[in-house]
């Protein structure tokens, strides 16, 4: 007797051992609840207190089970818990991880590349897993299924954050979320945190929009003394309160620019895994507020 023989001797429409991974058995997806591991408890323990446990297995023996099971699980805790929810984070595809760090790296064997692998590349690649759905979860984006009343609680934690923890989100916005539309959710981000005016480009814009009102005060005094001659100390004067204003723009279009761009290079250098070119890092960098970019949380440096 043959397996297709057996199975219709007993009535058994599909094979429940075709897959060979959890992911991809239509079966184990299509249980509400399936029989769990037995130390699947063991494993989750409280969610609303999550502790650690790490779980070791031959191919085959469960691990991508365990992990559906735990998934399925914390999902039903946000949704009865919203106030205090629990985030999961599935790093488990390194393939573009990998593919990432070797272009940066510049190796030309992918072994080579391999071998400079580190614990601080994988710890940016988890946070990428991490930052990206938690964004997610604030801008609601992706669930169709999300109540309001879910995401009113998210957002009034959100926003019940103190100065720090707002801008490490901030921080970790422009970093970590591996949206395609980052920027626009960069602004969509502090909107929804409320997230406290960067005092240093106010002033900084007050500033040139001030140096600007000098020429023109300039013009206006050789004007009132029935235009004299442009000699001497009017063309001084005229031409240092030009020159005020024009310095600072350039100082802000070049300078300013050149540090930008000089920052998203340290950042991508260290933090090689990022899904980020240096052209979108240093407008995300350009985003954020300057006690931001000024504080120690930017990744640059290994130990970040």
């Amino acid at each position: 007797m043959n397996v297709s023989r057996f199975f219709e001797h007993w009535g058994i429409a599909e094979d429940p051992f075709r897959a060979e991974e959890a992911r991809q058995d239509p079966i184990f997806l299509r249980l509400d609840e399936p029989i769990g591991h037995p130390d699947l408890e063991k494993i989750i323990g409280d969610v609303s207190r999550p502790s650690t446990a790490i779980v070791f297995g031959e191919k085959g023996s469960g691990k991508t089970a365990i992990r559906l099971q735990l998934e399925r699980r914390i999902h039903r805790h946000n949704e009865a818990n919203p106030e205090s929810p629990v985030v999961l984070v599935a790093y488990d595809d390194l393939n573009p991880v990998l593919d990432r760090f070797h272009d940066r790296i510049g190796e030309d064997d992918p072994l080579a590349s391999l071998r400079r692998l580190g614990l601080v590349d994988n710890l940016d690649a988890a946070l990428c897993h991490a930052v990206t759905p938690l964004i997610d979860a604030l801008l609601d984006v992706g669930r169709s299924d999300t109540s309001m009343s879910v995401l009113r609680a998210r957002r009034r934690q959100a926003r019940r954050l103190d100065r720090e923890s707002k801008d490490d989100l901030l921080a970790l916005q422009a970093c970590y979320d591996a949206s395609d539309l980052s920027m626009e959710r960069a602004q969509r981000i502090r909107r929804v945190v409320r997230a406290p005016f960067d005092r240093a480009k106010l002033a900084w814009f007050g500033l040139i929009v001030g140096a600007w009102l000098l020429p023109a005060a300039a013009f206006a005094l050789w004007w009132w003394s029935e235009r004299p001659p442009l000699a001497g100390v009017w063309l001084w004067l005229l031409g240092a309160a030009l020159a005020v204003p024009v310095l600072l723009t350039a100082k802000r279009a070049i300078l300013d620019s050149w540090r930008l761009k000089l920052g998203a290079r340290r950042v991508l250098h260290h933090a090689r895994t990022l899904p980020r070119s240096r052209e979108r890092m240093a407008e995300h960098l350009e985003r954020l507020p300057v006690r931001v970019r000024r504080s120690h949380r930017l990744p640059i440096g290994d130990d970040a």
